[in-house]
């Protein structure tokens, strides 16, 4: 998983770096390979069209029941929010 996260601070401040496509592209080079040992049966996919002043957001899922899906919003929301104050690396 730290691939992942190298990956994603090469670009911080600066997304626009990496298209979607170029980021699922590495997700299931990531996935099939396995990154560190880590070899993810569950999955979801967060999107957003914010193109000609619009907000519209979609999402996909594998695996997931809606519940999950919440909770690991919320999990990586609280990881991200730690390792932004230091007290943790991802």
């Amino acid at each position: 998983m730290k691939d992942n996260v190298t990956s994603l601070a090469a670009h911080t401040g600066s997304a626009k770096h990496t298209s979607v496509v170029e980021m699922l592209r590495q997700a299931i080079d990531d996935i099939e390979k396995g990154v560190d040992d880590y070899y993810p049966n569950k999955a979801v996919l967060l999107l957003l069209d914010d193109k000609n002043d619009k907000y519209r957001p979609g999402f996909y899922n594998a695996g997931m029941k809606a519940s999950e899906m919440t909770a690991l919003t919320k999990i990586m929301s609280d990881k991200f929010s730690l390792a932004v104050s230091g007290i943790i690396e991802l």
